[in-house]
């Protein structure tokens, strides 16, 4: 991928808007965060072969670009020895960063974090302001409190409640959300601590699109994000050697963001942000989204606690899922063992699942109908489209030629069900055999339901000269959508 030449602030070699901005290369962005600093050096060589910001405060010979100066030239021989032993303990994969002060009696304010990472076959060294206090042991206790706060468990509602507030209390984050994802990757905010002044998010949902997928994926790489600034001017361009064809930012914690992103921040009136993976059995299942109205830094050391208590969180996510799936098998082997033992008591497949009383056919996919056609003849219980119906829903499955099926918007893939007497708008079908076609098929209800959107998310865009941009006036304010034509999945 071509670099952008130093002269300019262009983030990727071609321009991304609403249209393409799935397709947008976040991990090679040129733009890095102000105010940390970045440099990229050969693992063999120690020579830097990319770099971000101004090192001459860090040495007045790095004055210009440092493009192929070896590290020991830009660091006195203590702080290099130490970035390398780094590096060497580590294999420059992260941990505790260096403390770092660029010259002797310089203020103790004017220190640095440098945070060590391995990106192929360089070493990346992230430097950011370092916050003394973050090491005060009062700050420690009160991490640890919040870390036993959440430890502690307990029903959901109320662990989410207190994860936000913890969070708060730590960062003072103007805004704090817990933020989860459902099946199609749009957003609820379940639990949210903020400043009284700022209106309420809790229970609002967001498009997938606010978080495009690309986006997804790297908070499963970097699990903590922070964006210092929202401002245009608040980044710093990355320089790199004429040899160095990309540069990979994926683990970069100070890597520029989106300017899409930025401009959405932006229209919200947030001016710096964090955010928190919540992983669950390798799967992002949300956010701990954190929003403040102007700059502001969080110190990594801070940053490496909220993972920690963040992993704490999906902990106990993963073990109540865990205990959900276990109980949900043992109530279905349950029944299953029933309807086996009454088969087989009545030496009669019909009999034993359709038996006059017994629902456990319907029960053990929480069904409202459930319909067998066998041998020519079709049997059902509970609500259920007509015999001719059914005919008509099986010619279509025919053509399938699926041995499972299923949908929770079967009026969008089979629009005569919107007319079936019983209006089934989700359906699981099992197909016996070929030839005949023979099938068990359930079916559930539509459920028709209100969602509260953070703003029309049909309103988010404009086209200006032929590109797709956010909304000037985007709003954020609370929108509602009756929800038709779907069933439970």
């Amino acid at each position: 991928m071509p670099r952008p030449t130093s002269n300019s602030l262009a983030p990727y070699q071609q321009p991304y808007d609403l249209a393409n901005c799935d397709e947008e290369p976040l991990r090679f962005i040129r733009h890095y965060q102000k105010p940390g600093k970045l440099l990229a050096v050969d693992k063999i060589s120690f020579t830097i072969k990319a770099c971000a910001g101004d090192f001459s405060d860090f040495n007045p010979a790095a004055t210009g670009k440092v493009i192929g100066m070896a590290l020991a030239d830009l660091f006195p021989p203590a702080s290099l020895e130490e970035i390398r032993a780094s590096l060497q303990k580590r294999s420059g994969l992260g941990g505790l960063p260096i403390k770092f002060q660029p010259a002797a009696g310089t203020a103790e304010q004017d220190s640095w974090n440098i945070i060590t990472r391995s990106a192929g076959e360089l070493y990346l060294l992230e430097f950011e302001p370092r916050d003394e206090n973050v090491s005060s042991s009062d700050f420690l206790l009160r991490m640890d409190l919040a870390l036993q706060h959440v430890q502690d468990g307990g029903e959901m509602n109320s662990l989410a409640d207190r994860v936000v507030e913890e969070v708060k209390a730590l960062t003072n984050y103007d805004r704090v959300m817990l933020y989860r994802f459902d099946a199609d990757n749009n957003g609820e905010v379940i639990a949210e601590a903020r400043e009284p002044e700022l209106p309420a998010f809790l229970h609002l949902h967001y498009p997938h699109t606010d978080i495009p997928k690309q986006a997804r994926e790297l908070f499963l790489k970097n699990p903590v994000r922070q964006i210092a600034s929202s401002a245009k001017d608040q980044v710093s361009i990355v320089i790199t050697d004429e040899n160095l064809t990309s540069l990979d930012l994926s683990c970069a914690t100070g890597r520029g963001s989106s300017p899409i992103h930025l401009e959405y921040l932006r229209n919200m009136g947030v001016g710096a942000s964090l955010s928190i993976a919540i992983v669950v059995e390798q799967r992002l299942w949300g956010l701990i989204a954190c929003h403040h109205r102007t700059e502001k830094v969080i110190d990594y050391r801070l940053r490496t606690m909220l993972n920690l208590l963040s992993k704490t969180l999906s902990g106990h996510l993963g073990l109540w899922e865990a205990v959900k799936i276990r109980e949900d098998l043992i109530g279905a082997n349950l029944i299953r063992s029933t309807l086996y033992e009454r088969m087989s008591q009545q030496q009669d497949i019909v009999d034993g699942l359709f038996s006059e009383g017994n629902t456990d056919l319907l029960e053990l996919m929480s069904a409202t109908g459930v319909v067998l056609v066998l041998e020519g003849e079709t049997h059902h219980q509970g609500d259920c489209p007509s015999k001719e119906e059914v005919q008509k829903l099986i010619a279509w499955l025919e053509e399938k030629e699926q041995h499972l099926y299923e949908t929770n918007a079967l009026f969008d893939e089979f629009s005569p069900a919107k007319n079936f007497r019983s209006r089934p708008a989700g359906l699981l079908s099992i197909r016996i055999s070929y030839t005949p076609g023979e099938y068990l098929i359930w079916f559930r209800p539509e459920e028709i339901s209100t969602i509260n959107w953070g703003g029309n998310p049909n309103q988010r865009k404009e086209v200006v000269a032929g590109k797709v941009r956010l909304h000037p006036n985007l709003s954020f304010a609370q929108w509602q959508e009756e929800r038709k034509g779907v069933a439970k999945p």
